[in-house]
């Protein structure tokens, strides 16, 4: 009951029924058809967010041919309920100047030794990983090495980590 909280409803994506994310059952192949809007497609063993085919972003057509691809492959790909992810109000450093931005935005939560850390990241694609784009902050990662017990230094090509926030923010960040 916990997983169907906070797990998207996720099907191998092979032609068979199934049930459905409302609990009935459905022809999946079907389902995925007529649900675009509503769904992701990708395969089940690639990273960086290759593949990814968010429907709501496709036109049927191109939705359609993604299909015809996976059910081919038999196997190798996955449908999943679609999450939106959240769009925030991003402050972003360019050439010395801090502009806000709306940004996707996601996170997760890791347990470390001193107990929960959670990772953001934010990208302008709705595909929110690092290979698309999605920046996680290297100060998030050094917090959670140091809550963890590693003694961390933070390198960074800039002068200044983190410019263009004032000095407080910075401090309270690193």
């Amino acid at each position: 009951r916990t997983v169907k909280t906070v797990v998207p409803w996720t099907r191998l994506l092979i032609e068979r029924k199934c049930e459905g994310p409302h609990g009935t059952p459905v022809d999946l192949p079907a389902y995925v058809r007529s649900h675009r809007a509503g769904l992701v497609m990708k395969p089940n063993r690639e990273c960086g967010g290759d593949g990814v085919t968010i429907g709501r972003y496709f036109t049927q057509d191109r939705w359609e041919k993604t299909l015809a691809r996976a059910l081919k492959t038999k196997g190798e790909w996955v449908v999943q309920e679609h999450i939106t992810p959240v769009e925030i109000p991003v402050p972003l450093e360019h050439r010395g100047k801090v502009d806000v931005s709306r940004r996707f935005a996601n996170c997760g939560v890791i347990t470390v030794p001193g107990g929960p850390f959670i990772l953001g990241r934010s990208s302008a694609m709705p595909v929110v990983n690092v290979a698309q784009g999605g920046g996680i902050v290297a100060v998030e990662y050094a917090s959670m090495f140091s809550a963890a017990g590693t003694r961390v230094c933070l390198v960074d090509r800039r002068n200044e980590i983190l410019a263009g926030l004032d000095r407080e923010t910075i401090q309270c960040l690193i």
